[in-house]
């Protein structure tokens, strides 16, 4: 298996105050990541490390199985980096700031016009090569940013809240560009907006008071924690009888009633609580037993933000 990022027991410390504490983790290639936390959970600084902008107190960090710490130029080619407020040259046109970023970034001189051509229009910023980038809207600056990090063709892209400040139009643009980039780039990016990390991501890390409290694919996220103790039930037989039986089953923890939902007279609907899987096959028979048949059993799924809320509010 091909790993493009590992980390292993990262740490900075900020005096006696951890951004962040004894991380591990490691990331495919191709896979694009989602990066989750509340303000202060310790994203930027977990990112400013694997750029290279913060050292970090202890750990480890390889970048396609090089040592950052010990080979930083070699391993930073390989990263393009999009910070949310992106170190442009406002008094430069974008034709000129991104020329200028391709040279440091070591292009070929001679194809640095064609490589600029490239990631402007992957960016979406053609139309805007001679303006000067202080003249630039916020969007259009994001933008700039963006190709910035793809100049190169890096095989890995770290990008920090790269939708600020982009209309709906602008972010469902975004949205495309990445899933172009996923498979060929190996992709992080953090965001507050959950709806695009869902869009956008095949698995997410989420991060709490600096330590990483979840990282898998999104599915078995939400399929996850809380949400596996809870089941909707659909039955044919009296609603209060039903009520009783299931209330009394070893294992059951809440009972709600939401037959509403049912437009059939002799069905009743029920979502149900329970400590274990093992209440489902409880049920099973018991409803057997009554002469009560079973016409659905679904388990219920937490979204994205149920997750979310519930691990970055734990201690």
């Amino acid at each position: 298996m091909s790993y493009m990022i590992e980390v292993k027991n990262l740490s900075r410390f900020y005096g006696n105050k951890p951004g962040v504490e004894d991380i591990s983790f490691s990331i495919e290639a191709g896979d694009i990541v989602g990066l989750l936390g509340a303000n202060g959970a310790g994203k930027s600084t977990l990112m400013k490390m694997l750029t290279g902008y913060h050292m970090p107190t202890a750990g480890e960090i390889r970048i396609d199985g090089i040592d950052l710490l010990l080979n930083p130029k070699e391993a930073l080619q390989k990263i393009g980096f999009m910070p949310e407020v992106p170190p442009l040259y406002p008094e430069m046109t974008v034709f000129e700031g991104l020329s200028f970023v391709a040279g440091i970034r070591g292009c070929d001189k001679n194809r640095i016009r064609e490589e600029v051509h490239t990631v402007s229009e992957m960016a979406g910023i053609t139309d805007v090569s001679d303006r000067l980038i202080r003249n630039l809207s916020k969007g259009y600056r994001q933008r700039v940013g963006m190709a910035q990090a793809l100049i190169g063709s890096p095989p890995i892209l770290i990008m920090d809240e790269p939708t600020a400040g982009l209309d709906p139009g602008q972010m469902a643009e975004f949205r495309s560009l990445v899933g172009e980039l996923g498979g060929k780039h190996t992709i992080l990016i953090s965001s507050h907006i959950l709806s695009e990390i869902h869009q956008i991501c095949h698995s997410l890390m989420i991060l709490n008071q600096g330590h990483l409290v979840a990282y898998d694919t999104i599915e078995n996220l939400e399929g996850s924690g809380e949400a596996r103790n809870w089941f909707d039930v659909k039955l044919r037989g009296d609603k209060q009888k039903a009520l009783d039986m299931i209330r009394k089953l070893p294992g059951v923890m809440n009972v709600q009633d939401i037959s509403t939902i049912s437009v059939e007279d002799d069905c009743c609907y029920f979502s149900i609580q329970a400590e274990a899987d093992t209440v489902r096959d409880a049920l099973f028979y018991a409803c057997a037993q009554a002469d009560m048949p079973i016409l659905e059993m679904v388990p219920q799924r937490a979204g994205l933000e149920q997750v979310f809320l519930r691990l970055s509010s734990s201690s």
